[in-house]
């Protein structure tokens, strides 16, 4: 007995929240399977625009944006598990940060490091990486308005 908005099919390969496009292949068995616009969720048929988005082994609703770890991507939730991502970058005088449990571009507050070694080798302040020869003289950081 299938639950309710679902149906039973002789070679089911059945869609979930988590995978909503499965692929079974040639091996299938019969079972329930959830009716068009319905996904399984524990057990029952739910509608696919109410699928939270299961991404890097974490769930996001509908709706919710985040970063990567690295802030090198932007993504969002769809309604139906649908995560679209987009390439990001961080903006100047701001830094990856992870706050509430959630990784963002923050405006930059405090102290930081940067760090030239060898020639030419440089790391800023933001932690981002430059290799580039020259004979002119460079200014490597200082103070900006009545900052210190």
């Amino acid at each position: 007995r299938c639950p309710p908005n679902a149906h039973y099919e002789s070679c089911a390969c059945p869609a979930s929240c988590k995978s909503p496009r499965p692929s079974c292949g040639p091996l299938c068995r019969g079972g329930c399977v959830c009716n068009l616009g319905f996904l399984f969720s524990d057990n029952h048929c739910i509608e696919a625009s109410s699928c939270n988005c299961f991404y890097n082994n974490y769930y996001y609703e509908p709706g919710t944006e985040w970063f990567s770890p690295n802030c090198t991507e932007r993504c969002r939730c769809w309604p139906g598990s649908r995560v679209e991502c987009q390439i990001s970058q961080c903006g100047t005088h701001t830094v990856c940060q992870l706050k509430n449990g959630q990784y963002g571009c923050h405006p930059y507050a405090g102290t930081a490091t940067c760090l030239v070694y060898g020639d030419p080798h440089y790391v800023t302040f933001d932690g981002r990486h430059f290799g580039f020869m020259g004979k002119c003289s460079y200014i490597l950081a200082q103070p900006c308005g009545n900052s210190t």
